[in-house]
């Protein structure tokens, strides 16, 4: 179960830029700071497609934090909940290209299909606590699943496991995943999958045209917000 509160070392203009606009920013897989993340056995760029916004639940102030996610410790520390984000009923039908059905995401419908990309419902999975090991097979693991003549990827290996060496951090993590559209939508013919054929453009390497997107976070969670300024950051 998550806690209560969670917590995030950044820069002053990142804190202005949150409250400016009222969202967080979710950054590719490929931009963090664990080069190997993001890497399976079967797909080079796969952490291309997920996007993650990261947290401590550390209560306790952190050196090292303050050391690698703020500017020689001029930043801040900022303390919200962790159901920072509204939830969407997305309605799943033709435009998806599967029979009607009914999601939540934290993406309102409005901001869900892009020219060349879409993003997938988050469901109620979207935050999730990094788990920590040196299993290979879970640092870079197989996604796809074949079955018969078609193949599914399994998409909840990535995003959630890093090596023994960052336990220090103890980090929790909003996830939602991005995927390319291979065609434009209205040329992909009512009945088709389109998690399938998001599936071919991520087996050609289509990319997406850009590294973060940005979510709009509960006002009234927005206004619990603390924050503590870095030990060297002045008047």
């Amino acid at each position: 179960m998550p806690p209560q509160f969670l917590f995030h070392y950044t820069s002053i203009e990142s804190l202005v830029y949150i409250l400016k606009n009222k969202s967080i920013r979710f950054n590719s897989l490929g931009q963090v700071d664990d080069l190997n993340e993001g890497k399976s056995e079967d797909y080079k760029s796969f952490g291309n497609y997920f996007f993650v916004s990261c947290w401590t639940d550390l209560e306790e102030e952190s050196i090292p934090f303050w050391n690698m996610y703020t500017d020689k410790m001029k930043g801040v520390r900022i303390k919200l909940p962790s159901d920072l984000f509204n939830s969407h009923s997305i309605i799943c039908g033709e435009e998806y290209r599967v029979q009607l059905s009914v999601n939540h995401s934290i993406v309102p419908q409005s901001n869900t299909f892009g020219s060349k990309y879409w993003v997938l419902p988050t469901h109620n999975n979207y935050l999730r606590k990094v788990e920590y090991t040196d299993e290979v097979s879970k640092l870079k693991p197989t996604l796809k699943v074949v079955q018969g003549d078609r193949f599914n990827i399994s998409f909840n290996k990535l995003g959630i496991y890093k090596s023994n060496h960052w336990a220090f951090q103890s980090e929790w993590r909003f996830i939602m995943k991005i995927f390319p559209v291979a065609t434009p939508l209205n040329d992909i013919p009512v009945g088709s999958d389109l998690l399938q054929e998001s599936i071919l453009a991520i087996e050609r390497g289509d990319p997406i045209p850009f590294t973060y997107f940005d979510v709009e976070v509960n006002e009234a969670q927005l206004s619990k917000m603390e924050i503590v300024i870095g030990p060297k950051t002045s008047q």
